[in-house]
């Protein structure tokens, strides 16, 4: 764990949701994780009722904050992912942590420790625990007892993610001309190469990743994906090594 000389951070964490069952399960490892977390510092968009989430899971149900997904069609994963960052960054004031419904959390006080470590580099990083199970196509993020911080050169799987508040002026917000999952984390991240904000991985942290792609959330995001693919292609054309 790092010093804690280094101030305290306030962050806020959000979600985009298609599963309640998921969000369920995840929003209990985040508060067996942190305890003290508050209702107000945890926002779902979902595309579920709230009245759902209380038949599965009624003693968790004022511990959270509720929003609906955006009605306009097609869905697009960035701009729901750009709504939980305004919310962190300009309504609280926070760092922002996006947590994808389909992971549990793992380790105690994690965000805590996430939060150090963006202040120990100065809110000048992305920063992401060790991931166990589904990964993309990055082997970076893997847990590993051994290493405290990891830096990965190239591309960063936003699955559980910690977005330090000065990263609103240094990368700014996701890319709406792509709407589907799988390139809006990979544009994201060489947008960070490209202004040489760190991306850490801290392995010694661990979530687990039960990646969901027989959810009705995910076909929807695939949906669109190969429109997504040829917008991110042009965008980044000349870079040969870029998934997809």
């Amino acid at each position: 764990m790092m010093s804690i000389l280094y101030r305290l951070r306030n962050y806020s964490i959000f979600t985009v949701s298609g599963n309640v069952q998921n969000y369920a399960a995840m929003l209990r490892s985040v508060l067996d994780s942190e305890p003290g977390l508050t209702r107000d510092r945890i926002m779902v968009f979902a595309d579920w009722d709230l009245s759902a989430f209380q038949r599965i899971a009624p003693e968790l149900v004022d511990r959270f904050t509720y929003g609906r997904q955006t009605p306009e069609k097609p869905f697009a994963i960035t701009r729901e992912n750009n709504r939980g960052l305004r919310w962190a960054w300009q309504e609280r004031n926070d760092d922002a942590v996006l947590v994808e419904d389909d992971v549990i959390v793992k380790s105690p006080a994690l965000f805590q420790q996430l939060a150090q470590f963006a202040e120990a580099y100065g809110g000048r990083c992305l920063l992401q625990p060790g991931i166990v199970g589904f990964i993309y196509h990055n082997v970076t993020c893997q847990p590993n007892d051994h290493l405290q911080v990891h830096q990965e050169p190239k591309h960063f799987p936003i699955i559980c993610t910690y977005f330090p508040r000065e990263l609103e002026l240094l990368i700014g917000y996701y890319d709406e001309g792509i709407t589907s999952y799988g390139c809006d984390d990979n544009d994201y991240s060489l947008r960070c190469v490209k202004a040489a904000v760190l991306q850490l991985a801290c392995p010694r942290l661990r979530v687990e990743h039960r990646y969901d792609s027989g959810s009705v959330f995910k076909q929807k995001r695939a949906q669109d994906q190969q429109r997504s693919i040829n917008y991110f292609r042009k965008k980044w054309k000349g870079l040969q090594d870029t998934w997809p």
